[in-house]
């Protein structure tokens, strides 16, 4: 697959060719399996989610779909597609540190003590969504529901669900398992940066560049839902500054109708899957557990997240890194100040804008294990 001159910006030919590398490498994958279990890996397909980098302005295709600390709470294509994106930034820090290829170079910002990192030039990311992330930019189908007085309200997923229902109206009700939706999360990347708080330790903010969407494509609620509702907000910019984060609005785009996207009529239900660049194939999720459907852990769960960094700090550190256990609620609370300011900021003004902030870690106290 050829994309355009490389010297065009992004549009939506580029934008259709990101889809077209998304939806080519599950199918890659999924033909890896044995005939017999194909057809029921094709199925896991209810809503394809995929990163691809692009270098030197030129897309290398590269594409990530995709109890405390054990289990994948959110199992949505999105949040596993992030998820697997953190995997290839841990993998890409250890490269730079033995001295190999790798999209970072040190960055002047890590200050005395601290090493920091950040993209090198030209380098950037483009999320694909095969539909709508769920939450508001999903719940309205016409472009006159823009103005509702629902609209850019935080939504969540209640007990699995798909993210439909007002924050707000669970606020005080600790008996169902909420968490916030994909427009949300989305919408949180788009000004804390898709490398979340331990990553921050190791490097600047990284936004993506681009976001395309498949089937149900709306503009305005696309773009309300995933960062314009952010900018009703006052006093962004003073606190901006004084954090060193910023609003990021990533360009939008629907994928050309040339394209034909596949069907998710014959999606199966309970399942999940993720897969990064050098892994061998794709890793199947059980949502109702959270974990792999052998039983184990799945390589995106936190615990296994949290011993990657404990990891690459000790490689940074000359090998002492972090303490041998430590708390992986408290080692993301310290480890990242600035981050953890930034998050301060944005919760404050997605709270005046969208409405609360809904967290199970703090209600279940799922960050509080130690490794």
């Amino acid at each position: 697959m050829e994309w355009a001159d490389r010297n065009t910006a992004f549009g939506p030919l580029k934008a259709s060719t990101v889809a077209r590398l998304c939806e080519a490498k599950f199918d890659e994958l999924a033909a890896t399996y044995p005939d017999d279990q194909c057809e029921f890996v094709r199925k896991l397909r209810k809503v394809l989610a995929g990163v691809v980098m692009e270098r030197n302005v030129s897309p290398e295709g590269d594409c990530c779909t995709m109890q405390a600390g054990d289990v994948v709470v959110d199992s949505h294509a999105e949040i596993l597609c992030r998820r697997s994106l953190l995997r290839f930034f841990y993998d890409q820090i250890e490269a730079h540190l033995r001295g190999r290829k790798s999209v970072f170079e040190p960055a002047k910002s890590g200050g005395p003590g601290r090493r920091r990192f950040h993209l090198r030039s030209g380098i950037s990311f483009h999320l694909y969504i095969s539909t709508n992330p769920c939450g508001d930019a999903a719940v309205f189908k016409d472009e006159s529901d823009a103005f509702s007085s629902k609209a850019g309200k935080a939504r969540v997923k209640l007990d699995a669900g798909m993210g439909g229902a007002l924050a707000s109206s669970y606020e005080e009700d600790t008996s169902r398992f909420a968490v916030m939706s994909c427009s949300d999360k989305v919408s949180r990347w788009n000004y804390l940066g898709v490398q979340g708080t331990l990553l921050a330790a190791f490097l600047e903010p990284i936004y993506l560049t681009s976001i395309t969407v498949g089937h149900g494509f709306k503009f305005v609620h696309n773009h309300r839902a995933l960062y314009g509702r952010l900018d009703d907000c006052a006093s962004w910019e003073e606190e901006e500054e004084s954090a060193g984060y910023a609003r990021h609005r990533p360009t939008l785009h629907e994928v050309l109708p040339c394209v034909r996207l596949p069907s998710r009529s014959n999606a199966m239900p309970d399942c999940g899957s993720n897969w990064t660049v050098g892994d061998e194939t794709i890793e199947i999720l059980q949502c109702s557990t959270g974990k792999r459907r052998d039983g184990e852990v799945s390589q995106v769960c936190k615990r296994n997240l949290f011993r990657r960094f404990k990891e690459v700090r000790a490689s940074m550190d000359g090998g002492r890194g972090v303490a041998d256990r430590i708390c992986y609620e408290r080692i993301k609370r310290d480890v990242a100040p600035d981050h953890q300011e930034a998050k301060m900021i944005f919760l404050k003004h997605f709270g005046e804008c969208s409405g609360p902030w809904l967290s199970n870690a703090e209600r279940c106290r799922l960050s509080s294990f130690y490794l």
